[in-house]
């Protein structure tokens, strides 16, 4: 396992692994199979957290939409249960000697 997968380091962050030991910049390999497999892999892990946070946000905005539903709901049956209300209790007041 990768330490960028322990911590969620960005890969900017991450050391280098194509560099020479006496950190020579003219003796730098020329990019090849590993480097663009390397690369293939950080561009995957990318999209990948880009859907997640997608789909959390999906998963949000649904969760959002269902309170709303169901406070407005509860607006429209409120009025209902009021006068409900009100009836019962001056239905009582009447009856009572």
């Amino acid at each position: 396992m990768d330490a960028t997968e322990n911590f969620n380091i960005s890969p900017r962050f991450t050391p280098r692994r194509n560099v020479p030991p006496n950190n020579d910049a003219t003796a730098a390999p020329t990019p090849g199979a590993g480097q663009s497999s390397d690369f293939e892999y950080q561009f995957l892990r990318v999209l990948n957290k880009v859907y997640q946070t997608i789909e959390k946000n999906e998963m949000r905005l649904g969760e959002h939409d269902r309170k709303e539903a169901t406070r407005v709901e509860w607006q429209q049956k409120e009025p209902v249960l009021n006068t409900c209300s009100l009836v019962s209790l001056t239905l009582e007041e009447k009856e009572a000697p």
